[in-house]
């Protein structure tokens, strides 16, 4: 690649112009709520002649942070290979939580370690991040 390429390259627009809008196929909005409250509470819902529906609920909630928005919802949409997605997801103070059957999930804890983390829980001994080294009385520092 020369530097003439390069510069071309950069050259053109990392964004969509107007003119590849004009190319993209349009859907209509077949359905659209959106109710507010002065307080916080809010609730909106579309769909699209293509299939995409969209809902989501949420409110102001307090936190150890202060005041948050707590929002939970589903959407789902067919993909261009003809897949349909729904995803379910909360976000509030403790970040966005999504699921779906398509999202991948943690593999379950081996029964080995849950026991040991049920047992270091009975115990009621606190740990914290801190390392502990063990220095060997034999070793030289």
């Amino acid at each position: 690649m020369t530097a003439a390429d390069i510069q071309q390259q950069f050259a053109q627009p990392a964004f969509a112009t107007e003119a590849s809008y004009s190319n993209a196929p349009k859907w209509r909005i077949l359905s659209q709520v959106q109710e507010t409250d002065p307080s916080g509470p809010y609730k909106l819902s579309y769909s699209t002649e293509n299939g995409i529906q969209v809902g989501e609920e949420g409110s102001v909630v307090s936190s150890a942070e202060g005041p948050v928005i707590a929002a939970q919802g589903p959407y789902s949409f067919t993909a261009p290979d003809g897949v349909a997605y729904s995803v379910s997801y909360v976000a509030d103070e403790n970040g966005f939580r999504a699921s779906g059957d398509h999202l991948p999930t943690p593999p379950p804890i081996p029964a080995e370690i849950l026991k040991s983390l049920e047992e270091n829980a009975a115990s009621g001994e606190q740990y914290d991040d801190q390392i502990l080294y063990q220095i060997s009385p034999t070793r030289s520092r």
